[in-house]
């Protein structure tokens, strides 16, 4: 019997799949520019906020955005410099590999 994949490589496979949805990267991207409570995100890119929560939580078990409490707000802000880079990555990398 085979042993199943490491531990490392099912987290990346988390990060993968939790950027495959163009809701869940239109999210990233709105908060590339900074922490916003689920109102913003649902102000700024018209998306049902039960859809915005959802997608949140995905990135969030894959380690990709955190939230923070203030007060009765939560804030969702990218959990990692990197993240943002791979964001732009995927926008500007595929353009230049024509």
């Amino acid at each position: 019997m085979t042993a199943g994949p490491c531990s490392d490589l099912v987290a990346i496979a988390r990060v993968f799949r939790a950027l495959s949805s163009p809701v869940r990267v239109t999210l990233l991207d709105r908060l590339s520019a900074g922490p916003q409570a689920v109102g913003e995100l649902v102000a700024a890119t018209g998306f049902k906020q039960a859809n915005v929560s959802k997608h949140l939580g995905v990135l969030s078990a894959a380690h990709l955005v955190r939230h923070t409490r203030h007060g009765s707000r939560v804030l969702y802000s990218i959990a990692d410099q990197a993240v943002t880079a791979l964001v732009e990555f995927a926008r500007t990398g595929h353009q230049s590999r024509g």
